[in-house]
């Protein structure tokens, strides 16, 4: 079994819970930077679903309008044991609005719905908005307040456990795979695996600069980000102002999601990077043999607009994450958990 169990920033759980007891217990609202414009080829839905993943909901869409999967965008995939509200769009030019009331159900309700020129790519929502109940909370209460404090310098943005499939089934698949023993994988489950064993890679490394503490202080050498973007820049050397940019939470290090191209990384940095991913030597040549070209990621997740009612049984929290980064990420530094997805 592949080990998913990376060191932690803040001293480890303090306290243990029960995690999605029902639906209402975690809550997703994805959130654009932009408004729909009103008028437009594509037909803009704002869904809740219940019970449902993102490709169930494509589906439905679907067969409700008449269009073929890909004539329905979405941004981001959402959890299906949860509330959660994401944007489609449906490509309709010169046709009318399909009557609504032949789509809505009880797991399914459209909560706005604009026209909009443009078709909704993936990774286009800037984030989400969280509301998770942990219920059955039992453990030291005092630090876990104080714990919830220093989140908001941020916690690893590691990739969270579900990025992997079920005890790291896709994970499992990689070494065949890449040694073409799969060759009927359904092109899907293809990019399933292909983003696991990334995904995995930069676990690996964020991990190493947690357990040198040095996850969220940059280092000459490193790919810096800049918060709330995609812009990254080398640092060469750390003055006055890149410290201060880096303590203001402005700007943090990165690491890569191996693939083809110039790493940008140089000195230690690049050489703590290298080492580890020449450790899956097989994984990275075949990430390389798949035309995959390197990103970087950001080391650092800070939840924003963070609140919290804490309980004798019960912690209530609210947040806001930049997109890609995972909400279990920020419950693993407070709680150990047991899930119980609710019977949708």
């Amino acid at each position: 079994m592949i080990d998913l169990n990376w060191p932690y920033a803040w001293g480890g759980p303090c306290a243990q819970a029960q995690l999605k007891s029902s639906a209402a217990d975690f809550v997703v609202e994805e959130w654009l930077d932009f408004e729909p414009e009103g008028q437009g080829e594509h037909l803009w839905l704002y869904i809740e679903k219940t019970g449902l993943n993102t490709d169930e909901v494509v589906k439905c869409l679907g067969k409700w309008a008449h269009l073929p999967f890909h004539a329905i965008g979405f941004s981001g995939l959402k959890d299906k044991h949860a509330v959660t509200r994401q944007w489609f769009s449906l490509h309709l030019p010169g046709k009318a609005d399909p009557e609504l009331a032949l789509l809505e159900r009880p797991e399914l309700k459209v909560l706005r719905q604009h026209r909009h020129p443009r078709k909704l790519k993936r990774g286009v929502h800037k984030g989400n908005r969280f509301h998770i109940c942990l219920r059955e909370l039992q453990g030291d209460l005092s630090t876990l307040q104080q714990r919830l404090a220093q989140l908001q310098h941020g916690v690893p943005n590691y990739f969270g456990e579900q990025r992997f499939g079920r005890d790291g089934y896709n994970l499992s698949l990689a070494t065949p795979l890449f040694a073409g023993e799969l060759t009927r994988l359904s092109r899907h489950k293809r990019g399933l695996v292909l983003s696991a064993v990334r995904s995995y890679l930069f676990n690996q490394i964020l991990a190493e600069r947690v357990r040198q503490g040095s996850w969220q202080q940059l280092q000459v050498g490193d790919v810096a980000m800049l918060a709330g973007t995609q812009s990254i820049f080398a640092v060469a050397e750390l003055d006055d102002s890149v410290i201060s940019r880096n303590q203001q939470l402005d700007i943090y290090p990165t690491a890569p999601l191996p693939g083809s191209g110039n790493s940008q990384s140089e000195g230690a940095v690049f050489a703590l990077e290298t080492a580890i991913c020449q450790q899956y030597s097989a994984w990275l040549q075949g990430l390389l043999d798949a035309g995959l070209k390197q990103e970087r990621r950001a080391l650092v997740s800070i939840p924003q607009q963070l609140s919290w009612q804490l309980d004798a049984d019960s912690l209530s929290m609210s947040f806001s994450l930049a997109r890609g980064s995972f909400a279990t990420a920020v419950i693993r530094e407070l709680c150990t958990v047991q899930q119980q997805p609710f019977l949708a």
